[in-house]
């Protein structure tokens, strides 16, 4: 596989193996309460799990309602201690039209798992990647990056939707699609935890666009055994709105090639 390819799946795939605090602020450096989402109350007809919901046509709509259009979408994953001390791992990328795209990750305290603060632009004439080296410095490299083929990350929803047995009821604003799994068998946990267990998931649509996505669960550290909570959230936004900007580090004619070594993330 091709250095630049290799890279397109980095950005396009990162969601799926970085496990995303209750997104929808920018304090993601700060200790945030995390607690699992609700377990739902009321019964309904249910449409998903072993029921066997469409989640290929959940998938199918939100794709084309946010084919062409800008926008923003958030992935945080979230892990807090029993000390109360909170690890958080946040994806920010944000799409434009003509294979535009512009990726930031954020790492805030203890998180399970090997990762740094990344960023990456892509636009029709080339792509920059930055990376945080190990000494604490950056170091900025530039190539020719594809694109994602699905930036809408359609296909990631539905598996993470087909991994419970959930509940529908319409609201005011659309549609919301609840339910739990014991198993928690489509939760994207860190590789530093195991364990998911007692989960629940939260998922809002609106005209077409899954425009968030919940999922609580209790886990354990993988080389200790130590109980947490875990969270997930995916939150889709400003759809329609500004296209991304290059940033100006992309630019920057003093930025050096990034370090050789190559991140292959792919679904799990």
């Amino acid at each position: 596989m091709s250095r630049s390819h290799t890279l397109a799946l980095a950005v396009a795939l990162l969601f799926v193996t970085a496990g995303c605090q209750s997104l929808g602020t920018e304090a993601a450096d700060g200790p945030e309460t995390v607690t699992p989402a609700p377990v739902p109350t009321t019964t309904t007809t249910p449409v998903g799990g072993d029921t066997g919901v469409d989640t290929g046509r959940i998938a199918d709509r939100h794709r084309a309602a946010l084919d062409g259009r800008s926008y923003t979408i958030t992935v945080a994953f979230t892990v807090q201690y029993d000390n109360g001390s909170t690890g958080r791992l946040r994806d920010r990328f944000v799409v434009g039209p003509e294979e535009r795209y512009r990726w930031n990750r954020r790492v805030a305290g203890p998180y399970p798992e090997r990762v740094r603060d990344h960023a990456a632009w892509q636009s029709e004439s080339g792509s920059a990647v930055r990376r945080t080296l190990e000494n604490g410095t950056t170091s900025v490299g530039r190539g020719d990056v594809v694109g994602p083929s699905d930036p809408s990350l359609s296909f990631y929803v539905a598996r993470l939707i087909r991994g419970f047995d959930v509940s529908a009821e319409g609201t005011p604003e659309g549609r919301r699609l609840y339910g739990t799994s014991d198993e928690a068998r489509s939760v994207p946990l860190p590789s530093g935890l195991t364990d998911g267990h007692d989960s629940a998931i939260n998922v809002r649509i609106r005209d077409g666009v899954v425009t968030s996505l919940a999922i609580g669960c209790r886990a354990r550290l993988r080389e200790t055994g130590q109980p947490v909570w875990f969270r997930f959230d995916f939150f889709v936004s400003d759809v329609g709105g500004a296209p991304p900007t290059e940033p100006s580090w992309a630019t920057t004619p003093t930025a050096t090639p990034a370090a050789d070594r190559t991140e292959t993330v792919t679904p799990s």
